[in-house]
């Protein structure tokens, strides 16, 4: 808050940041959101991911040093299986991209034990530049998010602009640019976050997404 005081204006990346700042800004605020470009996307295939090269793939990339519990990557796992169980004869398969997976999160072990279950899940834990990550979801066919809330949602909007698919929570950030019939919003409860979900989240709610 002490930083209000050196500026005159505020701008919100989104309509649902803007709103946050609302509550405690004694100074206009505006929502003003991201520009997004792709730039160069690489030349990468499925065969470089190591992807089946004839199933539809359902794409997420996440940071692990992000909050887990925000961007709810085992949300998504338990979504695919229930949409899709093993005994299912549709050919799909289910990408996740991690970054810094070396931090020996608990949430990543639980995430590879589900893929050594289940050989439809494909984990991708190189260090990708840009390009290869916009390579990457080009590769795919659709991107699922099941976030629980986000700012704005950049690979969201990329995916939009690579011509992808797109599934998401119907929350947050993401609704200034993801609407339907483009993109097809899952539906939510709002829940009050539990202790150790975020930062400084006590008294707060984020969307439970309905796997």
């Amino acid at each position: 808050r002490h930083a209000y005081a050196c500026v005159d204006e505020v701008w919100g990346i989104s309509e649902y940041t803007a709103r946050a700042h609302r509550f405690a800004a004694p100074r206009p605020v505006i929502p003003m959101g991201l520009p997004v470009q792709l730039g160069e996307v690489g030349p990468q295939t499925r065969r470089d991911f190591g992807l089946p090269e004839d199933a539809y793939l359902y794409c997420f990339a996440f940071d692990i040093n992000s909050s887990a519990a925000r961007k709810n990557p085992e949300g998504l796992i338990a979504a695919f299986q229930k949409a899709f169980p093993r005994r299912s004869k549709e050919n799909v398969g289910l990408v996740l991209k991690i970054s810094h997976p070396e931090t020996g999160c608990k949430l990543w072990g639980r995430i590879r034990a589900s893929a050594k279950r289940d050989p439809r899940i494909h984990l991708v834990e190189a260090t990708l530049r840009r390009p290869e990550l916009l390579a990457l979801f080009n590769a795919c066919d659709c991107f699922v998010s099941l976030h629980r809330a986000e700012g704005f949602g950049r690979c969201l909007a990329e995916a939009l602009l690579l011509g992808k698919q797109v599934i998401t929570t119907g929350f947050s950030g993401n609704t200034d640019f993801c609407v339907e019939p483009r993109v097809a919003l899952v539906r939510h409860q709002m829940i009050p976050l539990r202790p150790g979900d975020y930062m400084w989240g006590d008294g707060q709610s984020w969307a439970e997404p309905d796997v």
